[in-house]
């Protein structure tokens, strides 16, 4: 997948995004809609660190530096905006495997859901 950036626009590979000056009117929520995550898009991309630069270099702002879930899946976010979150993954299955298989025998003997701890940096606590 390839990612371009011209001024004001971001392309990554057949999708393009557009970046525009967002109303000085607040928006307006429906108050139905306020379930976690409604407002969160996932992109898969290619370079979660290098995709996530040119983002922020083009004019995002970035709410989640890329960190790792676990081997062979990295993540990070950017809003745009309006205040729609776009969240960045990287994905690579067989690194992801011996984790995944390793999770899944815990969570069938101990008969949980499985479950994934992210080590959060001091640094992106205080930002936000």
């Amino acid at each position: 997948m390839s990612t371009k950036i011209n001024k004001g626009r971001v392309r990554l590979g057949s999708v393009e995004l557009r970046l525009v000056a967002a109303d000085t009117a607040p928006s307006q929520q429906v108050p139905s809609l306020h379930f976690r995550s409604w407002h969160r898009f996932s992109v898969r991309v290619p370079s979660v660190a290098i995709v996530h630069r040119q983002l922020i270099d083009s004019g995002l702002g970035s709410l989640r530096k890329p960190f790792q879930v676990m081997p062979g899946l990295s993540e990070s976010m950017v809003t745009l905006p309006s205040g729609v979150i776009l969240q960045l993954t990287q994905q690579e299955l067989w690194k992801m495997i011996p984790m995944l298989a390793v999770k899944w025998t815990k969570s069938r003997l101990l008969q949980r859901s499985m479950r994934f701890k992210i080590k959060l940096d001091i640094s992106e606590i205080s930002s936000l």
